[in-house]
This record gives C-alpha cells, structure tokens and sequence, in this order.
C-alpha cells in the first residue's frame, strides 16, 4: 500500500485457466465485477456454502468472470483483474495457470442469509521444473440466500500492486474509472455513516466490529490484517480519506450491506493524495452498523 509521503505497507482448490483467461489477462481486461442483485430473506439453502464457494471459485478461475447461476448480475461498478507478465506468459506457452485460494476466512451474518468470503488467489504457473507464483489478489465476496442457492451479490478481486507500480501509475497520472452514484433502499444509513466516518481514521477505526473474521486489505501483496489488529492499522496508515465521484452500497440479506467508491486517500500532513477503489463491507450489530471488512485496490491500466 502506498501513501502520500510514505509506504505502509482453508481451503485449497485449483481451477486450470483457459485460453480465454489468458487472453483476458493479457490485455488487462476485467477478471471479476462487483455486482448487486435485491436479495430476500429466506430459509437458509440446502447447497452448503463451502460447495457454492468452490463453485464459484472454479467459474472465475475458468471463464474469467462468474456467469452461472453463482451470481445474477444487476449493476456492474467495479472492474478487478488479475493480470501476469506477458513477456513471461510467452515465455510459459502451453502451460496451465492456476489459481490456489489460501488464507480464506467466512464470517457469517447473524440472521444467517448471508456472509462474506475474504481469500488470497496466487496464479500459478506450471508445466516447468517448479510452480511459480506469478501475480496475486485480494478477494472479497459478499454472499447471500436466494431460493435454494447461494449467490454472491457483491464481488472483487484484485491484483495486487507493487508500491513501485503504483509510484509510476501516479506519475502518469492514470485515475480509475468513474463511479456513478446509486444507493439501493435500505442502505442509505450505511451509505452516510460511511462518508461521515472515512475521513478521520479516528472515526473510521472505530466503526471495526470486534468479530474474529474482521479482514483488512490493503493493495500491496503484505497489506493482510485480521481480526484485533484491523482498527489499530487503520489508525496507523492514518488516512484521511474522501469520495471521489460517485458512490454504490446495497443491502445482503438483513444484516450485512456493501460500500464501494472511489476514494483520495490523503496521508496526515501530506500535500497530495493517493487514489483507491475501496469495497467496504458492514454487519448490523444491534443498532450499529460495523465494519467486518474493508479492501483498499489501486488501479492501474498496465499489464505488468
């Protein structure tokens, strides 16, 4: 993760990649999109959430995206990709890719509609002597109960940046796409405590749930906190951050909401700030509504 003025820095399953995403990653096309569908609170799915989670692994790793029955798009407000080396790539013709999902963490919501599923996905290359790791994302999923199947609502995936990448991507001055605003009813309260805490860490620190499967993720590969240590990072990166352009939340089930927007991230006492896509995901505790997961990607429109 880079800053103004400074750096601060299981299951397992492989899915072969296809020509397809090999294509994809080579012209710097999105692999994953943040989607919204309404959702309807139900008895919980008979398919078990570990089955529907592989599932939905196997269709990104495969085809790019998921297009199934995994996800029902409705809005699509944020491109995410993995992306490798071309040179390398040319270098590996006839190799498989792989991705191999490690560090996942579950936590569900306390009306059992829904959770959300934070992994790390190394892509893989094999067909030589030794497996390399190539290129690695951050993933969040926000999931819910929809008739007898689960299905992810909310989702990105993100390459991971290195703090020298993203030095040069500023100098080029490349900014991500813009956002449009959209709030779907019932997440307007989580939509305004949103924008009225990001701008003090104090503040925004202070919104952290005390569950265990608390994930902050931020857009370099060491940028992973857990659990007691999420508010007191967030303190010491000290950002200040502000709303771009436009701004999307929506609701999962009736305890868990998503935010995502493009935010200035400003360091204390920097004159310059640094641009991010930010997901961020809330459970309803009581009355309140806390932070259960926060991902911080830097955009680029390199293939590096």
């Amino acid at each position: 993760m880079i800053v103004p003025e400074g750096i601060f820095t299981t299951s397992s399953f492989s899915a072969a990649c296809t020509p397809v995403l090999r294509s994809r990653m080579r012209s710097g096309l999105a692999l994953a999109l943040l989607v919204f569908v309404p959702s309807v609170a139900l008895a919980a799915p008979k398919q078990p959430l570990d089955q529907f989670i592989y599932k939905f692994y196997s269709e990104l790793g495969m085809s790019g995206s998921s297009k199934s029955d995994t996800v029902t798009p409705r809005i699509a407000v944020l491109d995410a990709e993995i992306r490798v080396d071309t040179a390398y790539e040319d270098r590996t013709a006839g190799a498989d890719f792989s991705f191999e999902p490690t560090n996942e963490v579950i936590g569900w919501a306390a009306d059992k509609q829904a959770a959300w599923v934070v992994v790390d996905l190394p892509l893989t290359v094999s067909g030589g002597a030794t497996p390399t790791v190539v290129s690695t994302a951050h993933g969040v999923a926000v999931v819910v109960a929809q008739k007898t199947k689960w299905h992810a609502v909310a989702y990105s995936f993100r390459s991971t940046v290195p703090d020298k990448e993203q030095a040069d991507t500023l100098k080029e001055g490349t900014l991500p796409p813009k956002i449009a605003r959209k709030i779907e009813p019932g997440a307007e309260v989580v939509a305004k405590q949103f924008v009225a805490t990001i701008g003090d860490p104090k503040a925004f620190a202070a919104t952290v749930s005390d569950r265990k499967e608390v994930v902050l993720l931020g857009s370099a590969h060491a940028d992973r906190f857990e659990g007691a240590k999420v508010a007191p990072t967030i303190k010491k990166w000290n950002l200040k951050l502000a709303v771009r352009d436009g701004l999307q939340a929506g609701l999962a089930g009736t305890s868990l909401a998503w935010v995502v927007a493009n935010v200035d991230a400003t360091a204390g006492g920097a004159k310059t700030s640094v641009p991010y896509q930010l997901l961020a995901v809330y459970e309803k505790s009581g009355t309140a509504w806390k932070l259960v997961t926060a991902q911080f990607a830097f955009y680029t429109d390199r293939a590096f």
